[in-house]
């Protein structure tokens, strides 16, 4: 019996014909959870691989009955309890302090989420909702955080005319060769990285692109920003930071299925 995705007892079949609607099925559910970070892809195909060997054991003499509609609702509900319980789940919580700088704001966000584990999530949205407020006239792609460039056609998170954005807490070799192609086809590249990883991130990109790379941390890039929005106004600061937040969830709120990307914007920050 599947033990990952859901443990429910799934009426059996061995019908050649109910297997392969069920494997259409999962396949379908497969893209949709993973594309929207519900599921990391690795940990799902193996889910999902027990599942379908389930399905594959065989029926006893005495089960006669066609089971085939009650096992594909038995696994739709299993999914929509998932999808319900990402639904109900908590939102990252942060609170605001007007003697800290906006800076430490944004660091204090994605320590949240570094230790809820989606730093990586949290960051490239909250780089999307802040490249929005900056530039309300421009379009600025909101995808779920686990679709991979090449699925959509982009050079990398973000772009803006000629110039290409990627945000990352852990950068890896294939993303530098990334920045290469980006490089190669004519682009002007930037790299957002949490601060505790900038020295050592600005030391790789040296390594093989010398002055080529812009290399900032997510807190500067996004805290300037705002600053200047807010005209360095304290009060402004406050109704800008709100609309940093507000823009942030509503990103979340429309392409991502695990609510607890969410923020909890403080009651102290004025719309």
């Amino acid at each position: 019996m599947p033990t990952g995705l859901c443990r429910m007892s799934f009426p059996l079949t061995d019908n050649h014909a109910f297997r392969q609607t069920a494997m259409n099925v999962i396949k379908e559910v497969d893209r949709i959870l993973v594309a929207s970070g519900v599921y990391s892809k690795g940990r799902l195909r193996q889910d999902l691989l027990e599942l379908l060997d389930f399905f594959g054991e065989p029926q006893s003499a005495g089960q006669q009955i066609n089971w085939r509609s009650a096992s594909l609702e038995l696994l739709r509900q299993c999914f929509m309890a998932r999808l319900r319980e990402l639904h109900a789940a908590d939102p990252l919580v942060v609170s605001y302090d007007e003697d800290r700088t906006s800076w430490h704001l944004v660091g204090d966000l994605l320590q949240a989420a570094h230790a809820d584990g989606k730093e990586g999530a949290v960051a490239k949205h909250l780089v999307g909702a802040k490249l929005a407020l900056r530039f309300p006239e421009l379009k600025i792609r909101n995808k779920p955080s686990s679709a991979a460039d090449v699925q959509v056609g982009e050079h990398g998170d973000f772009q803006l005319h000629d110039t290409v954005f990627h945000v990352t807490v852990s950068p890896m070799p294939a993303l530098y060769e990334k920045c290469g192609r980006n490089l190669r086809d004519g682009l002007r590249v930037y790299v957002l990285v949490p601060e505790r990883v900038l020295a050592a991130s600005r030391e790789l990109a040296e390594q093989s692109f010398s002055g080529q790379l812009q290399i900032l941390s997510i807190e500067s890039f996004v805290s300037q920003n705002i600053d200047e929005i807010s005209e360095f106004s304290t009060t402004r600061l406050r109704k800008d930071l709100y609309r940093l937040l507000s823009t942030y969830n509503d990103r979340i709120s429309a392409v991502e299925a695990d609510k607890s990307l969410l923020i909890e914007i403080p009651q102290n920050l004025s719309r």
